[in-house]
């Protein structure tokens, strides 16, 4: 009568570089370059062994029909397909953005609301999503605040939302979620006056604030992803924060704390 479940997640890009045969401690330029280019294909296709192998996204869109279907709308005895379906939708071409559930239900025609809450239950208890609170010391206020919805593979970013290949910045975080979410993190986001992507909580105390920014090059951008990196350095007494980008490396002294800006694909192979 008893049981002990095991999360086996999509591949990281140390077992995707495995996979491929490339070289996960890099020495050379070249062994560099081949790590960064393999980092490009994990970004489009995520995790799925036989997307990989076979080359062929239309797996991931399989695979999410077959859960869908299998496991959410037969097992939960849904009626509604139309509506459940506008709501995966709206929720897979919005990931990382925060939602309400007035918003929800104007999207899916779903009238009741503990029903759309049902619904993201449904997604998150089959392992195709996941979602994240506003990070307050007030309970009451976590539960009350805006969520973050995201999915638990880059692939279904291609095969389930709607014209998304052009947001890489959302799917460059969804990414990092991912792996914070297979490092066992317990996963948050700051919001006050600014705004900053995951801050990571063990046991009673904060202690990483993470920004996700795929290009930096713009000063107002910039200033944006540090001005919210340092307000949640400040309000959660952490001395250095990072920030994840896609090619950008650099380390920074301000306001008296340390930031590090680093490739996403170099953070990946880290150990931890």
């Amino acid at each position: 009568g008893r049981n002990k479940v095991i999360k086996l997640y999509p591949f990281s890009f140390r077992e995707f570089l495995l996979l491929k045969k490339i070289k996960i401690n890099y020495q050379t330029t070249d062994e560099r370059r081949a790590v960064s280019q393999a980092f490009s294909e994990y970004f489009e296709k995520g995790g799925f062994p036989l997307v990989i192998i076979n080359d062929d996204l239309n797996l991931s869109k399989q695979y999410f029909e077959d859960i869908l279907n299998k496991d959410v709308i037969k097992r939960y005895n849904i009626k509604k397909i139309k509506e459940l379906n506008d709501l995966i939708l709206y929720l897979f071409s919005n990931v990382g953005k925060t939602y309400s559930y007035s918003t929800l239900k104007q999207v899916s025609n779903i009238k009741s609301l503990s029903m759309i809450s049902n619904y993201i239950e449904y997604l998150k208890n089959v392992f195709v999503a996941s979602t994240i609170n506003k990070f307050d010391y007030s309970i009451k206020k976590q539960k009350v605040s805006s969520s973050k919805f995201y999915v638990l593979d880059n692939s279904f970013l291609k095969t389930v939302a709607f014209n998304f290949s052009e947001n890489a910045g959302r799917r460059l975080e969804n990414l990092v979620f991912i792996e914070l979410t297979r490092r066992g993190n317990e996963v948050y986001y700051h919001a006050k006056k600014n705004e900053c992507d995951f801050v990571i909580k063990e046991g009673l105390k904060m202690t990483k604030a993470i920004q996700v920014c795929l290009i930096l090059d713009n000063a107002v951008t910039k200033k944006r992803e540090i001005d919210g990196l340092i307000e949640a350095l400040k309000e959660y007494q952490l001395k250095e924060g990072l920030i994840l980008t896609l090619d950008k490396e650099e380390e920074l002294v301000l306001s008296g704390k340390k930031i590090f800006i680093k490739p996403v694909w170099k953070w990946l192979l880290e150990k931890y």
